[in-house]
């Protein structure tokens, strides 16, 4: 399998060897088809998924069934991080394309974590991302109208994909299949 880590090592400083002896611990997990659920929050687990192939979003169901998107995953992205210090994360991973996921347990990545301090400030700062990218996502989605929202999530989307060398446009993966001239429109229209 290809490192998954290009956003790890691109954004939060995590050097080739450190990614490598992450990706010697991964166990890749069969595919999964668009809807289904990569993880479920609810449940106590002992390991961290990573997707490594497709896109997912991370959600919370609401009192009334709906859905609750607080971030979109990419190649790289852990799905469940929290799960190294807090075993329920509260939210679920679905897959919105065909997604690959790979897993590690959480023991193994916190005796790494310990072992190498560049791991762990990788994975602090991506925690810091992820964070930011909620903060983004809740802040930016609720001051716009429908058409505002769809331009943000395209730009969004448009910067992930820069973030972690895959293709947003073109020979993207991802359901929406925009041009790069509905790109460059809705992040105009956006800002």
């Amino acid at each position: 399998m290809g490192s998954p880590f290009i956003r790890l090592q691109n954004q939060c400083g995590l050097g080739v060897l450190d990614a490598a002896l992450i990706d010697k611990q991964l166990r890749l997990l069969p595919s999964f088809p668009p809807g289904s659920t990569v993880c479920d929050g609810s449940d106590a687990s002992e390991n961290v998924r990573i997707i490594v192939s497709g896109l997912a979003y991370r959600c919370r169901m609401t009192p009334e069934g709906g859905r609750h998107i607080s971030a979109f995953l990419l190649p790289g992205d852990a799905c469940d991080v929290s799960t190294l210090y807090i075993r329920s994360s509260g939210h679920s991973v679905v897959a919105a394309s065909r997604c690959e996921a790979a897993i590690i347990p959480c023991r193994t990545l916190m005796r790494l974590v310990d072992d190498h301090p560049t791991i762990m400030r990788a994975m602090w700062i991506l925690s810091l991302l992820d964070e930011a990218m909620v903060r983004e996502m809740a802040f930016g989605m609720g001051r716009q109208n429908a058409q505002g929202r769809m331009a943000r999530l395209f730009c969004i989307l448009h910067a992930r994909h820069d973030q972690v060398g895959v293709p947003s446009t073109g020979t993207s993966r991802s359901p929406s299949r925009k041009s790069s001239s509905a790109t460059r429109w809705a992040c105009r229209l956006g800002s």
